[in-house]
């Protein structure tokens, strides 16, 4: 059951499923919630409470808010821009995140804000993505979109539709953030590589990364994701919010030392760090790696990188 929208193109918090009911019980307490028009998302709203084994919940949600991302987010005329949003909504989903509304705070009342909460499938770092997205700057791109596209397709390169992405470029934003229950939500700066996809796409790629963020750090430009996970990993595996063994997350460790002391000086897109990389990301395929109780790498001259 989808609401309709409000004149500012969102649904009202007070709107949500469920929460109709539990204001009307509250509010006007001698009246029944089947006498609302909301009364089987009421009725929902009040078995999630207390039928803890009911299944429906994670559901209903999921489909609520892909129907509120695919209404906000989309724009008529930006065909690229709305696949990239449906990718949006089937990346998430798979992520086993979940989606509500953000704080706009200073932001202009047209601009709609979401929060994309997922944890690392290993590491179980809570993970943050705050988006925003402004539809006047979608609508003013769509007018002359069809022209774009043309002269883009007979130039020999993307410049045409790429100058206009970076003209465009707070189209969609996004920020992220892992949780630190020490402290807050600390920043991690993620910056997308240019302009050569389409908003929508960079946030679609970091959800990949960070959902598979162990491995994601193996890669040689991941220096940011690397610093951050020395100590997010930690405190995150300290918490109990992840199931790896202390020995599989120490040789995580000792590899992106590994990179980062390799990296230094030298080309990132050198053969031979690749090759290190891709030999990390072999050794960490599989799953019960490591079958002894070491902790670190160490290299050797006759045998190359190995556990000590």
């Amino acid at each position: 059951m989808t609401k309709e929208l409000d004149d500012t193109g969102t649904v009202a918090h007070g709107e949500l499923p469920g929460v109709q009911g539990w204001e009307l019980r509250f509010s006007e307490p001698g009246k029944s919630i089947f006498d609302s028009d909301y009364s089987e998302t009421c009725f929902e709203g009040f078995r999630e409470m207390f039928d803890p084994d009911w299944g429906g919940k994670e559901l209903r949600f999921t489909q609520y808010w892909k129907d509120i991302l695919d209404s906000n987010l989309k724009c008529a005329g930006l065909s690229c821009h709305n696949r990239s949003v449906d990718l949006l909504n089937q990346v998430w989903v798979d992520a086993d995140a979940v989606v509500w509304p953000g704080e706009k705070k200073w932001r202009k009342e047209r601009i709609h804000c979401y929060e994309i909460h997922f944890s690392g499938k290993q590491s179980g770092i809570s993970y943050k993505i705050d988006l925003t997205y402004d539809p006047k700057a979608a609508n003013i791109l769509a007018r002359r979109f069809e022209e774009i596209e043309k002269a883009d397709l007979d130039s020999s390169d993307d410049s045409v539709i790429l100058g206009f992405l970076e003209t465009f470029k707070d189209l969609i934003t996004f920020t992220v953030s892992w949780y630190n229950p020490i402290d807050t939500w600390d920043h991690i700066c993620i910056d997308p590589a240019g302009f050569s996809s389409w908003p929508g796409d960079n946030v679609v790629s970091v959800i990949f990364s960070l959902r598979d963020d162990l491995n994601s750090a193996l890669h040689p430009s991941m220096d940011t994701l690397r610093r951050s996970i020395r100590n997010s990993m930690r405190i995150a595996w300290a918490e109990g919010e992840s199931n790896i063994s202390i020995y599989r997350m120490h040789n995580y460790l000792s590899a992106y030392d590994h990179i980062d002391n390799f990296r230094r000086g030298r080309n990132t897109d050198s053969p031979e760090m690749h090759r290190m990389c891709r030999k990390f990301m072999e050794i960490f395929s599989d799953p019960e790696f490591p079958h002894t109780n070491k902790l670190r790498f160490v290299e050797t001259t006759d045998e190359g990188v190995v556990l000590v």
